[in-house]
């Protein structure tokens, strides 16, 4: 039996997965954690512009965004998820190549071993307002009327937590990207 190619529907180009991170709106970087130092890898578009990083800081440790900011307890925490292969969630006071600083809320998922044994972190960057950084329990809370402060707070919870399903969205897509990958190499 043949299939009528003109009735058959066009196969889609779904391009490749640097295409997929690069259209997505929000900062993503990949580390190799197999590495010495654990270099970026991969950053899209959106980190570039957040940042104003290029290719020549891959295969770096992402850290050259602190300079010389304080950032002791959030790099303890993320070395502590990492040391437990599990997700967290700091904010950084980092700069930009410019020297600007910002407050960076990091959401950082090992994913991995992927063929080759290789364990992936997947970084997803948000820069935060003064609001923000309120939210997440900095010590740059904006004083509000307390007749605003809950509706205030209950808006920023929710930006934050739609942040964190973008994120888990990338981590998904990584994850099925590995899995295909696997797949594919078997057959």
């Amino acid at each position: 039996m043949e299939i009528n190619n003109k009735m058959a529907p066009a196969t889609p180009n779904f391009g490749t997965l640097e295409d997929a991170l690069n259209r997505v709106p929000y900062a993503l970087t990949l580390s190799d954690l197999s590495a010495q130092d654990q270099p970026l890898i991969f950053m899209n578009d959106a980190f570039r512009k957040m940042t104003g990083c290029d290719d020549s800081h891959l295969g770096q440790n992402c850290r050259f965004l602190q300079a010389d900011l304080e950032n002791d307890a959030a790099r303890a925490e993320v070395r502590a998820a990492l040391t437990e292969a599990r997700r967290t969630q700091v904010v950084l006071k980092n700069r930009r190549m410019s020297g600007e600083m910002f407050h960076n809320l990091l959401l950082l998922e090992p994913i991995g071993p992927a063929a080759g044994g290789r364990v992936l972190a997947l970084g997803a960057q948000f820069e935060l307002t003064a609001e923000e950084l309120a939210d997440v329990g900095t010590d740059t809370a904006i004083k509000l009327p307390a007749v605003l402060e809950a509706a205030v707070q209950a808006s920023l919870t929710l930006k934050l937590r739609r942040r964190r399903i973008a994120a888990d969205s990338a981590v998904q897509l990584l994850k099925s990207w590995m899995i295909l990958n696997e797949l594919s190499g078997a057959t």
